[in-house]
Protein backbone atom coordinates (compact mmCIF):
# COMPACT_ATOMS: atom_id res chain seq x y z
CA UNK A 1 0.00 0.00 0.00
CA UNK A 2 1.07 3.48 -0.93
CA UNK A 3 2.59 5.78 2.26
CA UNK A 4 -0.33 8.58 2.56
CA UNK A 5 2.19 11.74 2.11
CA UNK A 6 3.36 9.66 -1.16
CA UNK A 7 -0.16 10.48 -3.02
CA UNK A 8 -0.34 13.17 -4.92
CA UNK A 9 -3.61 12.76 -6.75
CA UNK A 10 -6.93 13.98 -4.61
CA UNK A 11 -8.86 10.95 -6.26
CA UNK A 12 -6.29 8.40 -4.61
CA UNK A 13 -6.34 10.12 -1.66
CA UNK A 14 -10.17 9.65 -1.17
CA UNK A 15 -10.15 6.14 -1.78
CA UNK A 16 -7.52 5.16 0.86
CA UNK A 17 -9.41 7.24 2.89
CA UNK A 18 -12.73 5.79 2.53
CA UNK A 19 -11.09 2.02 2.62
CA UNK A 20 -9.62 3.27 6.22
CA UNK A 21 -12.60 5.10 7.95
CA UNK A 22 -15.06 1.87 6.17
CA UNK A 23 -13.05 -0.44 8.04
CA UNK A 24 -12.39 1.36 10.87
CA UNK A 25 -16.37 1.98 11.39
CA UNK A 26 -17.10 -1.24 10.36
CA UNK A 27 -20.70 0.72 9.22
CA UNK A 28 -20.32 -0.17 5.14
CA UNK A 29 -18.81 1.83 2.35
CA UNK A 30 -17.59 5.55 3.50
CA UNK A 31 -17.95 8.71 1.66
CA UNK A 32 -15.54 11.83 2.03
CA UNK A 33 -15.38 15.21 0.87
CA UNK A 34 -12.36 17.39 0.98
CA UNK A 35 -13.32 20.58 2.61
CA UNK A 36 -9.58 21.91 2.63
CA UNK A 37 -9.09 24.76 4.86
CA UNK A 38 -12.31 24.85 7.02
CA UNK A 39 -13.21 28.22 8.37
CA UNK A 40 -17.07 29.23 8.60
CA UNK A 41 -18.61 32.61 8.80
CA UNK A 42 -20.97 32.26 11.97
CA UNK A 43 -24.43 33.82 11.37
CA UNK A 44 -25.19 32.73 14.68
CA UNK A 45 -26.59 35.07 17.99
CA UNK A 46 -24.06 35.62 20.17
CA UNK A 47 -21.39 35.29 18.08
CA UNK A 48 -19.49 37.36 15.85
CA UNK A 49 -18.29 36.17 12.35
CA UNK A 50 -15.46 34.76 13.31
CA UNK A 51 -16.75 32.69 15.88
CA UNK A 52 -16.10 34.73 18.91
CA UNK A 53 -18.29 35.72 21.58
CA UNK A 54 -19.92 39.40 21.38
CA UNK A 55 -18.89 41.39 23.98
CA UNK A 56 -15.30 39.34 24.74
CA UNK A 57 -12.12 40.63 23.94
CA UNK A 58 -13.29 43.55 22.32
CA UNK A 59 -9.87 45.20 21.73
CA UNK A 60 -8.53 42.37 20.15
CA UNK A 61 -11.66 41.91 17.64
CA UNK A 62 -11.06 45.99 17.31
CA UNK A 63 -7.55 45.18 16.30
CA UNK A 64 -8.18 42.14 14.19
CA UNK A 65 -10.83 43.98 11.90
CA UNK A 66 -8.33 46.69 10.76
CA UNK A 67 -5.21 44.19 11.02
CA UNK A 68 -6.20 41.21 9.71
CA UNK A 69 -7.40 42.91 5.64
CA UNK A 70 -3.89 44.78 5.86
CA UNK A 71 -2.52 41.15 6.49
CA UNK A 72 -3.92 39.22 4.17
CA UNK A 73 -3.45 42.15 1.04
CA UNK A 74 0.56 42.20 2.12
CA UNK A 75 0.59 38.64 1.94
CA UNK A 76 -1.28 37.63 -1.25
CA UNK A 77 1.16 40.70 -2.86
CA UNK A 78 3.89 38.65 -1.84
CA UNK A 79 2.74 35.14 -3.04
CA UNK A 80 1.56 36.87 -6.33
CA UNK A 81 5.17 38.56 -6.51
CA UNK A 82 6.98 35.34 -5.52
CA UNK A 83 4.98 33.30 -8.31
CA UNK A 84 2.67 31.42 -5.60
CA UNK A 85 -0.81 31.54 -5.71
CA UNK A 86 -2.68 34.27 -3.73
CA UNK A 87 -4.89 32.18 -0.85
CA UNK A 88 -8.90 31.99 -1.07
CA UNK A 89 -10.95 34.26 1.58
CA UNK A 90 -10.14 33.95 4.95
CA UNK A 91 -13.92 32.63 5.31
CA UNK A 92 -15.08 30.53 3.19
CA UNK A 93 -17.98 28.37 4.61
CA UNK A 94 -21.28 29.18 6.74
CA UNK A 95 -22.37 28.25 9.99
CA UNK A 96 -25.89 29.14 10.66
CA UNK A 97 -28.38 28.14 14.00
CA UNK A 98 -28.94 28.67 17.47
CA UNK A 99 -26.15 29.88 19.28
CA UNK A 100 -26.13 26.02 20.91
CA UNK A 101 -27.02 24.14 17.28
CA UNK A 102 -25.16 20.82 16.40
CA UNK A 103 -23.84 22.68 13.46
CA UNK A 104 -22.47 25.49 15.53
CA UNK A 105 -20.44 22.51 17.99
CA UNK A 106 -19.21 21.02 14.06
CA UNK A 107 -18.18 24.37 13.52
CA UNK A 108 -16.27 25.04 16.73
CA UNK A 109 -13.86 21.66 16.59
CA UNK A 110 -11.46 23.88 14.39
CA UNK A 111 -12.13 27.28 16.27
CA UNK A 112 -8.64 27.61 17.64
CA UNK A 113 -6.85 27.54 14.14
CA UNK A 114 -9.85 29.49 12.32
CA UNK A 115 -7.21 32.96 12.90
CA UNK A 116 -4.37 31.50 11.35
CA UNK A 117 -3.35 32.21 7.67
CA UNK A 118 -3.14 28.41 6.64
CA UNK A 119 -4.50 25.94 7.83
CA UNK A 120 -4.16 21.71 7.38
CA UNK A 121 -7.01 20.61 5.32
CA UNK A 122 -9.93 18.78 6.58
CA UNK A 123 -11.76 16.02 5.51
CA UNK A 124 -15.69 15.05 6.14
CA UNK A 125 -16.33 10.94 5.97
CA UNK A 126 -19.86 9.58 6.40
CA UNK A 127 -21.08 6.27 6.41
CA UNK A 128 -25.22 5.29 6.79
CA UNK A 129 -24.73 5.84 10.90
CA UNK A 130 -21.69 7.97 10.87
CA UNK A 131 -19.72 10.91 10.60
CA UNK A 132 -16.96 12.99 11.32
CA UNK A 133 -14.46 15.92 10.55
CA UNK A 134 -11.36 14.59 10.76
CA UNK A 135 -7.52 15.37 9.61
CA UNK A 136 -5.08 13.54 8.14
CA UNK A 137 -1.36 14.60 8.68
CA UNK A 138 0.44 15.17 5.33
CA UNK A 139 3.69 12.88 6.32
CA UNK A 140 1.71 10.15 7.97
CA UNK A 141 -1.47 8.17 7.45
CA UNK A 142 -2.93 8.38 10.95
CA UNK A 143 -6.83 10.12 11.41
CA UNK A 144 -7.24 13.10 13.70
CA UNK A 145 -11.20 13.21 14.42
CA UNK A 146 -11.70 16.39 15.18
CA UNK A 147 -16.09 16.14 15.53
CA UNK A 148 -17.80 13.47 15.25
CA UNK A 149 -21.56 12.54 15.15
CA UNK A 150 -23.28 9.23 15.18
CA UNK A 151 -27.61 8.42 14.57
CA UNK A 152 -29.43 10.98 15.05
CA UNK A 153 -26.54 13.90 16.27
CA UNK A 154 -25.34 13.65 12.62
CA UNK A 155 -25.86 15.70 9.65
CA UNK A 156 -27.94 15.23 6.69
CA UNK A 157 -25.56 15.40 3.69
CA UNK A 158 -26.14 17.28 0.71
CA UNK A 159 -23.57 16.87 -1.51
CA UNK A 160 -25.48 18.85 -4.52
CA UNK A 161 -25.75 22.14 -2.40
CA UNK A 162 -22.26 20.93 -0.44
CA UNK A 163 -24.38 22.06 2.31
CA UNK A 164 -24.68 19.83 6.15
CA UNK A 165 -28.34 19.94 7.36
CA UNK A 166 -28.98 18.63 11.20
CA UNK A 167 -32.63 18.17 12.84
CA UNK A 168 -32.14 20.66 15.07
CA UNK A 169 -32.03 22.97 11.78
CA UNK A 170 -28.48 24.22 11.89
CA UNK A 171 -26.39 23.91 8.64
CA UNK A 172 -22.97 24.67 7.45
CA UNK A 173 -22.26 25.29 4.13
CA UNK A 174 -18.45 23.98 2.92
CA UNK A 175 -16.46 25.82 0.46
CA UNK A 176 -15.44 23.17 -1.98
CA UNK A 177 -12.96 23.64 -4.81
CA UNK A 178 -14.24 23.15 -8.56
CA UNK A 179 -13.30 19.07 -8.47
CA UNK A 180 -14.56 18.27 -4.88
CA UNK A 181 -17.87 20.49 -6.12
CA UNK A 182 -18.38 17.82 -9.10
CA UNK A 183 -17.98 15.25 -7.07
CA UNK A 184 -19.59 16.24 -4.25
CA UNK A 185 -22.46 16.62 -6.49
CA UNK A 186 -22.48 12.58 -7.62
CA UNK A 187 -22.30 11.45 -3.89
CA UNK A 188 -25.35 9.43 -2.93
CA UNK A 189 -27.06 11.71 0.36
CA UNK A 190 -26.11 10.90 4.00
Amino acid sequence: MTEWSKITKTAERHARLREQVAHMWGDGPALSILVEEFRPAYAVDGRRRNGSFTGQGRIRWFFGRILLPIRNTLLTLLAMVSGGTPQHGFRNSKVSGPATSMAVNFADATRNEHQRYQVDWCWFVWTRNRSALIRVPHEEFRVETLWQGDGPMRPYVDPASRTLRWRDGSTVVLHLDAWEARQAAQLPPG
